[in-house]
């Protein structure tokens, strides 16, 4: 079963046929991202309570099944998906070269010939450039 999740927020100047004032809304979220960011969620509405202390604060959050029906939702979902898988595997790189390079420049007669040292530069140039495209396909 595939569905994304959402997180709304709203302001409005009094409960039920108030003004609204402000709204943030985070939609097609993976459940991994969903349930690492609700802390920042909460963080939020809680920011706009103290910012309009007389006012209603709102949140609703949920999840939406992706249906055959909805083409574009299933793409923004893979989108996502694939983009924090991207994330993740550029920054394990990084890191890893990262570790690499200390290693390397503490000793005496650096070696930064190894054939794994550069095939791994050359994929962290392919996985952002991957992940660029899927920035830019996304806005």
């Amino acid at each position: 079963m595939n569905s994304y999740y959402f997180y709304l927020i709203t302001v409005h100047t009094k409960f039920g046929n108030g003004v609204l004032v402000e709204y943030l809304k985070w939609d097609h979220l993976p459940v991994e991202v969903f349930q690492k960011w609700k802390w920042y969620f909460i963080y939020r509405a809680a920011l706009l309570q103290v910012k309009y202390p007389h006012y209603y604060v709102e949140q609703r959050w949920g999840a939406k099944e992706i249906t055959n029906e909805s083409p574009e939702d299933l793409q923004v979902y893979k989108t996502n998906k694939r983009k924090s898988f991207v994330k993740g595997i550029v920054k394990r790189f990084e890191n890893a070269i990262l570790k690499y390079e200390c290693e390397q420049n503490q000793m005496l007669i650096p070696n930064f010939d190894n054939p794994k040292y550069l095939r791994t530069i050359e994929k962290i140039k392919d996985y952002k450039a991957e992940l660029s495209q899927l920035c830019g396909l996304k806005k």
